[in-house]
């Protein structure tokens, strides 16, 4: 929790009213819950079916799925205003996306590429099971399998 505080303070920021959880879970929203605003907050989630029950009431949520990005705005959606859907929004975010790629601000998530292939698949499922690994993805190139 100290350190999204501290980030927020070195950046500059006062207060935080939107929140992208991307991993929904092992308290994450929890923590975000703490730090956004009183009034006006909102967080999406990315874990469909899950209880968010402990998120504050006055903290509005939703949840975003990738697949949302092929769907049009519901009906529901329309009759609050809101005339655009995923699909609208998944084309802005991947040029959003790249150009933070391209131009550095945006980098991609730390990985580590398990030795031996598919062979190295029981350590790397053993490693995640115990705890041993966390915020790092995992690859296995299947060319390594002996």
């Amino acid at each position: 929790m100290a350190g999204i505080k501290d980030a927020l303070k070195t950046a500059g920021a006062s207060e935080v009213k939107y929140a992208f959880d991307a991993v929904s879970e092992h308290n994450s929203f929890q923590n975000i819950s703490q730090i956004l605003a009183k009034e006006g907050s909102k967080i999406t989630l990315v874990l469909p079916g899950k209880d968010y029950s402990a998120i504050p009431s006055h903290i509005e949520h939703s949840t975003t799925m990738v697949g949302s990005v092929h769907a049009a705005p519901s009906e529901e959606k329309a009759k609050a205003g809101i005339k655009t859907g995923g699909k609208e929004f998944g084309y802005a975010y991947f040029r959003l996306f790249s150009r933070g790629l391209r131009e550095g601000w945006f980098t991609a998530h730390p990985y580590e590429i398990v030795p031996g292939g598919l062979n190295g698949l029981e350590k790397g499922l053993s490693n995640l099971k115990n705890g041993v690994n966390s915020g790092t993805k995992y690859i296995f190139k299947i060319e390594d399998t002996e």
